[in-house]
């Protein structure tokens, strides 16, 4: 796990989608579930991934083991 960490670091500072396991969400147009998912990777651990949108600058944490 720790090589994969290291390798992904190359993606921090990047804007990036996130490709995620289905959530029960329901948006409301084809933007928002597009949008909802990118950002700028700040950080990656062990425990996942912490990113920031590029627009709002909403901060967003996605396990990594989803």
């Amino acid at each position: 796990m720790i090589d994969e960490i290291k390798t992904l670091t190359y993606f921090e500072g990047r804007v990036c989608t996130v490709f995620t396991q289905a959530i029960n969400r329901n948006f409301t147009k084809d933007t928002q579930e597009i949008d909802y998912f990118v950002g700028i990777v700040d950080k990656i651990t062990e425990l996942g991934i912490w990113t920031t949108h590029p627009t709002t600058r909403t901060k967003n944490f996605y396990f990594l083991n989803h």
